[in-house]
């Protein structure tokens, strides 16, 4: 932990890369979801900040990498491959291409076929120019300026996308509070340059590089490109192949939900007038079975009345362009499918394409969440490399965790930035505290860049610090830290803990071993082989990228389990080894799976459940797991039930009294998430009481929340 100096300095920097304020229209819904976010198994670009955009234009047919493995993140993009990427992405942003290609120049007969057809097409819609005297200058990088100018042409003739703008009614004043400039640096771009970079900003699609500058004669890279390109792309009609589903950040407000719904074919074109059933469950888990097929009485209809899981010809149908928008009232959080087929056609996930999201029922602001984007294994190498940019996000949410999209609430920030060398002492390089104001979506985003204070040099031991807390939050606000290394506090006076750390590669460091399982319960099972469960092990560098090749033993302390007799598996190219498994008992308990790699060590815990019946209460026990997206909590039996794990249901039939007394649901999960560290702080809860029990879904079962016991909390 470095030294920091006791007083903070009055002078503060904004953010690097963030704007003077936020855009005032971007768009409300994304191109690249559901399977436009698979991977393309591109090696250099996982965990960049470019992983979801290439992710999403190689779905697109817009890129294809450099090679099969490499994508080419950092390398500038040419002309003529600027050319080649808009006009891949012509038609599912709803563009007619030019049946001719009259245009011609004397500088890409080296091209081959496809980029120079692209130049010409691009020309001729006017979206890229000439560069004058019969030349296109193919091989020029593109400028961050030109950029903007090739976009802002490209959006003009797009066709304009659920939740998108049209740029030809964005002004560039839009959302200007200040009455200022964004970007203090285009004072030598062309008038056309700049209205288009000002309007891409008021479109949330390009920032700027640093506090108020936007570089506009700096080069664009691959990677740039790509994030640029998805952004554009969420304007407009372009949506992945089959169906999918979108919910609006925040809620309307009388409570509802948007929903859009894009049905495309396979080459992602739209599909008009197509029927849509659309279903909803509470438990996704269990909405549909083993089969495939919807299971009866744990789904209800969400379109209007009609029977859920069955095209009907009555159902909702898309408009000609392939999208339905539809507002939803969600009295709790519920997962929504919705598929497309003939009418008679029953749902089937083997056989029906079909998109799913989280609806949630946003009530009023209870927390302010804080995440950020690093590594999900940075929170185990503690470590950021060099020229990492790292974004904060202050969120809004209500009891249940759902986004609350209000705007100008006023929080106060600290930020204290200190760098150190190994031939320089630790010092504060940049310090603030100030309010800040959130977003149209309820939140404040800021941003950290950190480069090597000694690039080139082959010494060790620089390092940089981001210190964050939250000095001031409105009254009946609590902070939750969910960020990487979980140290944003509530006084800048008692907390100086890092929130971020960038350090130079430490050489011989332990490579981290993590394990991790996507849910960690399953109902104990004697019967076709038992219950099934995967662990993932993943082993990565100093800074969490992958190390693949690698062999991993995986043993545990349930021989109904994984056993003593170690599993051997090998790490793939993303740096992870799988082992699935059943374990074949009825009994519930706790297996501790533990995987060695060399002299690297993990362990992560499972939990094997049954399901108590209505007359096993009244019955109390420990809390071990709660996992409130699904209504589902683990305890630990006490008295008659004394060691067995029990997986305990609820829902909003229940009746349930807090460590206050009576409560609603989101009351009861209020008090299960206490974790003794709010401002001021509240008891944790540790055991649960239940009184009567009804498994059943219709029935009504009583619970009551117990602080620890006496001789625990000694």
């Amino acid at each position: 932990m470095l030294g920091l100096a006791a007083s903070l300095l009055a002078s503060g920097a904004a953010p690097a890369g963030a704007a003077d304020r936020d855009p005032s229209r971007p768009p409300a819904y994304s191109a690249c979801v559901g399977p436009a976010l698979e991977s393309a198994d591109f090696r250099d670009v996982r965990g960049s900040f470019a992983e979801d955009a290439v992710n999403c234009l190689f779905h697109f047919g817009i890129t294809k990498g450099r090679t099969a493995e490499e994508f080419d993140l950092d390398s500038p993009v040419r002309r003529w491959e600027m050319a080649l990427f808009l006009d891949r992405a012509a038609e599912p942003a709803g563009i007619s291409l030019p049946l001719r290609e009259d245009v011609q120049f004397d500088d890409t007969g080296g091209l081959f076929a496809e980029a120079r057809r692209a130049v010409a097409q691009m020309v001729e819609l006017r979206v890229m120019f000439s560069a004058g005297g019969g030349s296109f200058e193919p091989d020029r990088p593109v400028t961050r300026a030109e950029m903007a100018s090739i976009l802002e042409g490209f959006l003009r003739r797009a066709m304009v996308g659920p939740g998108g703008e049209d740029i030809s009614e964005v002004a560039v004043s839009d959302g200007g509070d200040s009455g200022g400039e964004v970007f203090s640096d285009l004072g030598e771009v062309t008038l056309g340059e700049y209205t288009a970079i000002n309007r891409l900003f008021e479109m949330g699609i390009v920032r700027g590089t640093s506090a108020g500058k936007f570089s506009p004669e700096g080069t664009v890279t691959r990677g740039q490109m790509a994030v640029f390109i998805t952004r554009t792309l969420a304007h407009t009609a372009a949506r992945p192949a089959g169906v999918t589903i979108q919910a609006a950040p925040g809620s309307g407000a009388d409570g509802s939900v948007e929903l859009v719904i894009s049905v495309r074919d396979r080459s992602r074109l739209p599909e008009p007038y197509a029927l849509v059933d659309v279903f909803s469950a509470r438990d996704a888990r269990s909405a549909v079975g083993p089969g495939g097929s919807c299971m009866a009485g744990r789904v209800e209809a969400v379109d209007g009345g009609g029977r859920p899981c069955v095209i009907e010809a009555s159902d909702l149908r898309t408009g000609s362009a392939g999208d339905l928008t539809i507002s939803y009232y969600p009295e709790e959080t519920k997962t929504v499918w919705a598929w497309s087929g003939d009418a008679g056609d029953e749902y089937d996930e083997d056989e029906h394409q079909s998109g799913s999201v989280r609806a949630a029922a946003v009530g009023s602001a209870d927390r302010l969440r804080v995440t950020d984007d690093m590594s999900s294994n940075a929170r185990y190498t503690r470590y950021v490399e060099f020229g990492r940019r790292v974004t904060f996000t202050f969120q809004l949410v209500d009891s249940r965790g759902n986004p609350v999209a209000v705007k100008d609430t006023e929080i106060s920030i600290s930020a204290v930035e200190i760098v150190e060398t190994r031939s320089a002492a630790a010092a504060v390089e940049a310090s603030e505290r100030r309010p800040h104001r959130t977003d149209a979506s309820g939140r404040v985003v800021l941003s950290y860049h950190k480069t090597d204070p000694t690039p080139g040099s082959n010494r060790l031991g620089d390092r940089a610090e981001v210190i964050l807390n939250v000095t001031e939050l409105p009254t009946g606000l609590d902070l939750d830290d969910r960020t990487t290394f979980g140290n944003v506090g509530v006084s800048a006076e008692s907390n100086t803990e890092p929130s971020a750390v960038w350090q130079d590669s430490a050489g011989g460091a332990s490579r981290p071993l993590v394990l991790t399982q996507e849910v960690s319960y399953h109902e104990a099972s004697s019967e076709d082989r038992g219950a099934y469960t995967r662990i993932t092990a993943t082993l990565t560098d100093l800074y969490g990228q992958p190390d693949p090749g690698e062999w991993i033993s995986f043993t545990s302390d349930d021989p109904d389990g994984v056993g003593e007799t170690p599993l051997r598996r090998r790490t793939d190219r993303r740096g992870q080894a799988h082992l699935s498994y059943n374990r074949d008992s009825g009994e519930s308990g706790t297996e501790t799976i533990t995987a060695v790699s060399g002299s690297r060590t993990a362990e992560i815990v499972h939990y094997w459940v049954e399901a108590p019946g209505s007359g096993d209460a009244p019955f109390t026990g420990r809390l071990l797991d709660k996992d409130l997206s699904n209504n589902r909590l683990v305890i630990e039996g006490e008295g008659d039930l004394a060691d067995a794990l029990l997986l305990i249901a609820y829902d909003g039939n229940d009746q349930f009294t807090g460590l206050e007394g009576l409560a609603t649901m989101s009351g009861f999960e209020r008090d299960l998430t206490n974790t003794g560290k709010e401002n001021p702080p509240r008891t944790k809860v540790e055991r649960l009481q239940v009184n009567s029990y009804s498994p059943s879904s219709g029935g009504v079962s009583q619970f009551t929340l117990l602080p620890p016991a006496e001789d625990d909390s000694g």
